[in-house]
């Protein structure tokens, strides 16, 4: 479970899925053999809901900032993928960054200035992870692939861990964030 944003991400039927974290249990306990605990639906339909972000474009990847305040996301408007930043009250978007062949997951750092991003550029076959600042949505490739994703901040903010198959099979590595 993603304890920082209170959801986790399985595989059921081929589909990778995030969940709120009552399923999180519910999945968890069945996944090892114990009973799964009684989960009342209608709490779930009873909760206020907003709608953030409303496109034709698929939207993907939701990660909340430390401020709680804004949302990124991976969204292909423009015939291309980009960074969304939305403001959570009053859903107003702006795109961080340039169209992009592909954009896999955005993580905030603990400061709120930056968003790590897996994505391939310029019809890349490679995926990069890159540094973007939200300020201005300027980019630094920080990593040389081929592919490499599923990036997270440590909450000191001076690394960034990742998975990577530069060794010839998917590994947990690390880089300095300076």
């Amino acid at each position: 479970m993603d304890n920082q944003h209170g959801f986790c991400t399985a595989t059921l039927q081929n589909r990778r899925t995030e969940f709120g974290a009552g399923i999180c249990l519910a999945l968890f306990a069945v996944g090892c053999g114990m009973a799964p605990p009684v989960i009342d639906p209608m709490a779930f339909a009873a909760a206020e809901m907003q709608l953030v972000a409303d496109s034709q474009a698929t939207d993907l990847e939701p990660k909340w900032a430390p401020d709680s305040k804004r949302l990124s996301f991976a969204s292909d408007r423009n015939g291309g993928w980009t960074v969304v930043i939305a403001d959570a009250e009053s859903g107003s978007q702006h795109e961080l960054t340039p169209t992009v062949s592909f954009v896999h997951s955005t993580w905030w750092s603990p400061d709120g200035n930056e968003i790590v991003v897996s994505a391939g550029v310029e019809n890349q076959r490679d995926i990069f992870l890159y540094r973007v600042s939200v300020e201005d949505g300027a980019m630094r490739q920080i990593t040389t692939g081929p592919i490499d994703g599923a990036a997270c901040w440590s909450p000191n903010g001076q690394s960034i861990a990742f998975v990577s198959n530069r060794s010839g099979s998917f590994d947990l590595w690390v880089v300095p964030a300076e």
